[in-house]
């Protein structure tokens, strides 16, 4: 255990959520340094600005006749790509969801449906794709806990939907090769 040998001040303030409600959610970009995601229960999604010590509200082009955008149910972001922002989200009034993808950080987005009700009020819990581990990082440990999970004997705590990199519905040798592959830089493998 390493000993704490620095102080760094720092002042806890609210942080303000122009839409109200509860942050039920952050995320950081497991690569980038300083890229950070909160989301709220009503209030939208907000990126930190390091820069400014302020939170941007990614929601500001919303208007008030199409308020699903400040009813986030998930935020993601691609591992591999720290301009690319995922937003799951929807009023639960028994429309479809939406998809909210951004390629610079949530500054814009195009839209698409998401062919199922999306509840906002919820506070699913956010993992990183390939982090078997659930460590916070995708690395060897993982591939190593899945392996020791598909050929069974061991106790193995394992966060079977991170563990699922190609999604599709099964944990196998073909998670394992490809979480491999994310490991050492190859983008050349489709999911």
């Amino acid at each position: 255990m390493s000993k704490i040998t620095e102080t760094i001040e720092y002042v806890y303030r609210n942080c303000p959520i122009p839409g109200g409600g509860y942050v039920t959610g952050f995320l950081y970009h497991p690569k980038e340094k300083d890229l950070l995601y909160l989301r709220t229960d009503i209030g939208g999604v907000y990126r930190f600005d390091p820069a400014g010590q302020c939170w941007i509200s990614l929601v500001e082009h919303v208007k008030t006749t199409a308020i699903d955008e400040t009813f986030p149910s998930a935020i993601a972001v691609d591992p591999a790509d720290p301009e690319i922002l995922y937003i799951a989200c929807g009023m639960g009034d028994g429309k479809d969801g939406l998809l909210c993808i951004s390629h610079d950080r949530g500054e814009s987005f195009t839209y698409e449906t998401i062919p199922a009700e999306t509840e906002p009020f919820t506070t699913a819990p956010d993992f990183l794709l390939g982090d078997a581990n659930d460590d916070g990082v995708i690395d060897l440990l993982d591939v190593v806990s899945i392996r020791r999970y598909i050929v069974g004997g061991w106790d193995v705590k394992l966060n079977e939907l991170a563990a699922d990199f190609n999604q599709d519905g099964i944990i196998d040798l073909k998670d394992v090769v490809l979480i491999r592959r994310y490991i050492v830089g190859d983008k050349s493998y489709q999911i």
